[in-house]
């Protein structure tokens, strides 16, 4: 009855107002006439309300009118106008939603996160607080505090910038156009919109904001949370100050009215990343059930429960349909069926072989892939299907089959059904060996959506490494309406990690980890408060090392238990877990480095399960559902100089290409190439020691590991050896090695662990006495810290006596720095012919020592060019040998022999080792292990 008298009585105002244009001679008078008819109704009309609501109080404040409409604990209210008895007035709040942390109907508790609220407010004729309209939030993070910073009303067009707030740190900054969304008019590419597109862009505006116009949004996120922020609005320009916890004070400009960033004329730079969320408005489908869904009235629930309806009669209909005229296993047999040879000349050139394996020491860990066979299911009545259950490379078409004849090709595929009773529905599962591959995740624009004022970009990230090869994409997780799960890409949280939730994170090491994310106060699974428990006020908090991670749903199988919390529901909707029969995916982990995506045509989530198990899975996460929504594709961008094609609004990138993982799959193939509105996952070749190392030099060898240690059978080398007839170069991966240096003794058969490798660097007049390796005590002769060093740690590098801070080294074998300030130092022939020896690390601090028998500095120099070292030394001249242990009763193997090794001499010993396992925090009582990828 308030609502309803607020209008009345604003609508008398606007009345009161025509009266006054009327008389005046503004209008007509045959207007005048209908206006004050008009008046006498509205009258009336409040009278009534008046009578029946006398009981009630009248708002006295802008505060108490405010919070009837859902805006609480009002504060610094800020007027673009000054209000007048009469005239709707602009203003700008901070208040506290009612959504958020309710104790009662419109009741949140004073300290909640403040978002701003746009609204126009009224004064009566006595100059108090009259009546409220219009009233939108225009930022919407609930877990961050948002701000008013500044307001410029010096032009035509006002803008207002708002800040979010996290603690005592402020995460991004948004700019406001209140005259309109000029995105409406044309998209991100420039093109002008259609009518419906700009229709549906209104009515999500009046929707939101009460306005169709509506706000014009531009929003930019700090690279680095910073503290004390000032905004000032001058002359069109925002001008931002801020204390950076590494440059000090830092200084950024904005330009209002294209939300240009422009370089500050004094001080460090403020570093600001642009996040504008685009309008990604998807069919009209997808449109519409996501507005309806946005009707108070209606809300999530109605539309799960409608979803819910319709999946149920569809399948209904669909398994009336098969009992009659029988099961049919056409695609089925289709996606088991090997793909027929494509010509060669429609085919991709193959990838280029980096290294060869044979006669390496392996040592540890098999190769097991492909996984082993799925044994399907034999129930009376099911058709035996061939090849369902047995692994097959999954190769796109412009692949050559051939090139997955090694057993190397990190993916495979196979189908299976898993319900006997709907021999027409089946499961494809694709396995991604993670030793080979990386896995990434890419937050989309709309969804999840922010709590924090850190939003998704929606977009692969415009990387040579993303492109340059073949990749995979496949979807994320739920919509935030339906559970608000956990979300951060890249060290920026978009949601908090909630407790309880089934988690896929990345660490810095590329590891994928999966588990339950810990709860500081825990409740059994099926304990009514357990669902009360996941929030993230009560998780742990994100490991240092974790950088990205996506959380959705508790899990969905854990130790050969499906829906161990015995839950039906999520996120407060209707849908049930195990009923709904529509397309559904999921992830899941097997062994140590075999990734799983399970894609179901027409399958319950318990269905799901029941593939994880029968994969061999031991942990799996339940991500999106329903058509469109899911799938998982292969694509090809052809590159062109190292450059991507131009941008193509129906595929992408002009040329692209896809190969989707199951024939029944329906989606926009190309969507995750433009700019996504929900997150996704993509899949690239992960670095290995030799892809780290660059291209080979023209006339150089591949890369072998011939005589050195590698794991699982080769798919993880940890050193290579390649070069020329005259240039040996020796690559090391530090970080799987544990180093030291020992001094000489004969290599006897059985000495030493299974992969131990052995390095020595004889220099020219040392024959008969150990290489100058220093000790700790003796680093007072040496002026600066240049050459290969060990650390008390056992970890390899090169320190090249620059800024890098140098921890403590144990030994050190000084050079000559080659390189200085990351530019190579120029090097002539004054040193004629020889035998230089030179150390060198890359970016990811792997080490490479190269040695010539006759040749210039100028040319060994040359030859590390193409490896793009960021440290290199030159430690003298002289030669290298290098051998491995078989271990146990094996014979030692040379990698890099040499005409007379003297053993005496001191040596680097190189002991194989590996990142142990860790995991995030578990749940429900029990230690259970993260699986994990094998590190890179």
């Amino acid at each position: 009855m308030e609502q309803v008298l607020d209008n009345v009585e604003g609508l008398a105002v606007d009345l009161g107002i025509a009266e006054r244009r009327a008389r005046s001679g503004e209008l007509k008078i045959g207007h005048w006439i209908s206006v004050r008819a008009a008046i006498l109704v509205v009258a009336l009309i409040a009278a009534v309300g008046t009578l029946l609501a006398r009981s009630e109080r009248y708002p006295a404040s802008w505060e108490e009118h405010l919070a009837r409409q859902g805006a609480h604990h009002a504060r610094a209210l800020t007027w673009l106008e000054p209000p007048e008895p009469g005239r709707w007035a602009l203003g700008l709040v901070e208040a506290v939603p009612a959504e958020v942390g309710e104790h009662g109907p419109g009741a949140p508790p004073e300290d909640g996160a403040r978002d701003i609220y746009l609204f126009e407010g009224l004064l009566n004729g006595a100059g108090e607080p009259f009546s409220v309209r219009r009233l939108g939030n225009i930022t919407r993070t609930p877990d961050g505090d948002d701000t008013v910073a500044a307001v410029d009303t010096s032009g035509r067009r006002w803008f207002v910038a708002t800040a979010t707030q996290r603690g005592e740190t402020y995460t991004g900054l948004d700019l406001f156009d209140l005259h309109g969304d000029r995105a409406m008019t044309e998209d991100e590419l420039g093109e002008p919109r259609s009518a419906p597109d700009r229709l549906r862009i209104a009515l999500i505006h009046f929707q939101d904001h009460g306005r169709a116009g509506g706000v014009g949004r531009r929003s930019f996120a700090f690279a680095r949370p910073v503290r004390d922020l000032k905004v000032e609005a001058r002359d069109g320009v925002m001008l931002l100050s801020a204390l950076d916890e590494e440059e000090g004070r830092v200084r950024g400009h904005i330009r209002a009215h294209d939300a240009e960033v422009l370089e500050p004329i004094r001080g460090a730079p403020l570093t600001l990343v642009e996040q504008t969320e685009p309008w990604v408005l998807g069919s009209w489908t997808t449109y519409t059930v996501n507005r309806v869904r946005n009707i108070p009235w209606i809300g999530p629930g109605k539309i799960a429960a409608l979803e819910h309806a319709v999946f149920t009669t569809a399948d209904l209909a669909k398994q009336a349909y098969y009992g009659v005229v029988g099961h049919d296993n056409s695609d089925l047999k289709k996606e088991l069926a090997i793909a027929e040879a494509i010509p060669a000349e429609e085919q991709a050139p193959p990838a280029p072989k980096l290294a060869v394996a044979e006669g390496a020491v392996n040592v540890s860990g098999e190769r097991a892939w492909p996984p082993a066979d799925i044994t399907p299911r034999s129930n009376p009545g099911l058709e035996p299907i061939p090849n369902e259950g047995k692994w097959a490379p999954w190769v796109p078409p412009w692949r050559s089959r051939a090139e997955a004849s090694d057993g190397t090709w990190p993916y495979y595929r196979t189908a299976l059904r898993v319900n006997p009773k709907r021999q027409h529905d089946y499961t494809v599962l694709v396995a991604m060996d993670l030793r080979q591959l990386q896995l990434n995740m890419v937050a989309g624009v709309a969804n999840p959506t922010s709590t924090t004022g850190t939003r998704g970009t929606g977009l692969l990230p415009n990387k040579e490494e993303v492109f340059k090869d073949d990749f995979v994409v496949f979807n994320g997780g739920f919509k935030t309406d339906h559970g608000a799960y956990g979300m951060m890409v890249d060290r920026r949280t978009i949601i908090p990690a909630k407790a309880h939730a089934a988690t896929i994170a990345i660490n810095d090491r590329g590891q994928v980890l999966m588990g339950t994310w810990a709860a500081r106060a825990t409740h059994e699974a099926r304990d009514k408060n357990w669902r009360l428990g996941m929030t993230s006020e009560n998780a742990y908090p994100v490991p240092d090392d974790v950088h990205s991670y996506r959380q959705n749903l508790p899990p969905l199988m854990e130790n050969e238990t499906i829906n161990p919390a015995g839950l039906h529901r999520w996120g407060g909707v209707v849908s049930h877990l195990n009923s709904s029969t529509t397309p559904r995916s999921s992830v899941c982990l097997k062994g140590d480095s075999t990734l799983i995506y399970i894609w179901g045509s027409a399958t319950s989530a318990e269905e799901l399960g029941e593939a994880h198990l029968m994969a061999g899975c031991t942990y799996s996460v339940h991500l999106d559902m329903n058509p469109i929504h899911t799938s998982m594709i292969m694509h090809r961008v052809p590159l062109k100089e190292g450059q991507l094609p131009p941008t193509d609004k129906k595929t992408g990138y002009v040329g692209a290409m896809h190969e989707p993982a199951a024939t029944r799959m329906y989606t926009d193939w190309y969507r995750y190439l433009k700019r996504s509105s929900k997150d996704f996952f993509y899949v690239t070749p992960r670095k290995t020691l030799a892809g780290r190392l660059g291209e080979r030099p023209a006339g150089y060898s591949l890369w072998s590991s011939r005589g050195l240690p590698v794991a699982y059978k080769g798919l993880a080398p940890m050193a290579l050896v390649g070069g020329t007839s005259d240039i040996t170069l020796l690559a090391l991966d530090s970080e799987r090695f544990d180093a030291s240096v020992v001094e000489g003794g004969r290599f006897e058969p059985g000495e030493g662990v299974r992969g131990e490798l052995h390095v020595g660097i004889m220099l020219d007049g040392a024959e008969e006495a150990p290489a100058p390796w220093l000790e700790t005590s003796d680093f007072g002769r040496v002026s600066s810290f240049q050459g290969l060093n060990v650390s008390p740690e056992g970890r390899l590098s090169v320190v090249d006596g620059g800024e890098v801070v140098v921890p403590t080294p144990a030994r050190l074998l000084p050079g000559k720095p080659l390189i200085v300030a990351g530019a190579p130092i120029y090097v002539g022939d004054e040193d004629g012919l020889g035998s230089p020896i030179v150390a060198a690390s890359n970016a990811y601090g792997d080490v490479v020592l190269g040695t010539c028998k006759r040749c210039a500095l100028r040319e060994m120099v040359a030859a590390f060019a193409p490896l793009k070292p960021t440290s290199m030394v030159l430690l003298g001249k002289g030669s290298v040998f290098a051998t491995t242990s078989g271990g146990g009763d094996g014979e030692w193997v040379a990698a890099i022999p040499h005409d007379a090794p003297n053993p005496a001499l001191a040596r680097l010993k190189l002991v194989p080792g590996f990142v142990p396992p860790r995991a995030i925090h578990t749940d429900f009582k029990t230690e259970t292990t993260t699986r994990l990828a094998e590190p890179r």
